[in-house]
């Protein structure tokens, strides 16, 4: 899969869709440069997790892309809720109440519920890497594994 692959995949994950935005004046409410920083944000968290430090993917050959689009979808309702909360504004006029801005809260559970899937994802995989890497280097003549303990 390509950047724009996945780009358009945590959009429609997101439903971030222009059709379904009717209150953004159907607009996306995430341009692609965010999403592609939330992309490559999560790609390094995966390289760099141990153990098996030296397993690393590119963005074309990661093994899991479904897996990498949750992460990443993750990243991204964590940087609007940032910027829900920032900029929330609750006001009333003539008894209505009206809130700007308000989904700060909802997005953050979302992506938190989203990022910790993700990062079991990344642990169990990571692992299950470093036993076949034992596994696949183990021999009776003594070579050293490509492990980490």
């Amino acid at each position: 899969m390509t950047l724009e692959d996945f780009v358009n995949n945590v959009r429609t994950y997101l439903q971030d869709i222009k059709e379904y935005n009717v209150l953004l004046g159907n607009q996306e409410e995430t341009v692609d440069q965010d999403i592609k920083l939330a992309i490559n944000m999560e790609l390094e968290y995966y390289n760099v997790t141990p153990p098996n430090r030296n397993v690393s993917f590119s963005i074309t050959e990661f093994p899991a892309p479904y897996q990498l689009v949750k992460g990443a979808s993750a990243r991204v309702l964590l940087s609007l809720s940032n910027r829900h909360d920032r900029n929330n504004v609750q006001y009333n006029d003539g008894g209505i109440a009206v809130s700007e801005y308000d989904k700060g809260p909802a997005y953050k559970n979302s992506a938190l519920a989203m990022l910790s899937e993700w990062r079991e994802f990344v642990k169990s995989d990571k692992i299950q890497r470093n036993l076949d890497s034992f596994v696949d280097s183990y021999s009776p003549m003594g070579t050293s594994a490509n492990y980490e303990l």
